[in-house]
């Protein structure tokens, strides 16, 4: 009997404990939940590129009638990109410490920002540059650290989330800090972003 009672209450412990679990965690859950995402922002509003400028430390020059400043980042146009134009010599042979910063006409509370990685023109251009992996974004709140994932092939020219220090700003700096070379035979050491968007708080 007396093994039958200890059963009963190690299932009411396990019970409890649980129980207790759930609620300490659900905040944490609700919270992850309800982050804002570049799929779904929430309540957050994107900033019109009428509001945005666009400068970088470095452009790649023209080439066959293309052209990579800063200013095609902000666009709404994935087929262009900002394409740094470090030389292309170690130790930063991929623009690693080139920047690319976005001002905005007014401080507003941004609470995401979200990237398309890569030169997306074609699948056969996003393989062939180099791509970011790590930024450091900064903001007139602060500073942190980003990682990049690598994205499923069929989803080259999606847009992907990056950490920001939420808090009112006038600026968001893009800074790479290391990035992935070009995948096919001929690949470039230059690295590209194709897309900057940034959503806001307040209207």
């Amino acid at each position: 009997m007396g093994g039958v009672w200890h059963e009963v209450w190690k299932a009411a412990l396990t019970i409890a404990f649980g129980a207790l679990a759930a609620l300490w965690l659900a905040p944490w859950i609700q919270d992850v939940l309800t982050q804002p995402s570049c799929d779904d922002p929430g309540d957050l509003h994107l900033v019109s590129r009428s509001e945005l400028t666009a400068a970088a430390t470095s452009e790649n020059p023209p080439e066959q009638g293309a052209t990579y400043e800063a200013a095609l980042a902000i666009d709404g146009d994935s087929s262009t990109a900002w394409v740094e134009g470090a030389a292309d010599s170690e130790p930063n042979k991929y623009g690693e410490g080139e920047t690319l910063t976005i001002s905005l006409q007014r401080a507003r509370k941004v609470g995401l920002v979200c990237v398309i990685n890569g030169y997306t023109n074609t699948q056969a251009s996003y393989l062939h540059n180099a791509r970011v992996r790590q930024l450091l974004v900064t903001t007139d709140s602060g500073s942190t650290d980003s990682v990049l994932p690598e994205k499923a092939l069929e989803f080259f020219a999606g847009y992907q989330s990056i950490n920001v220090t939420e808090g009112r700003t006038t600026s968001v700096v893009l800074t790479i800090g290391t990035a992935r070379a070009g995948q096919d035979s001929t690949q470039e050491a230059d690295t590209a972003i194709s897309e900057v968007e940034v959503w806001a708080a307040d209207g």
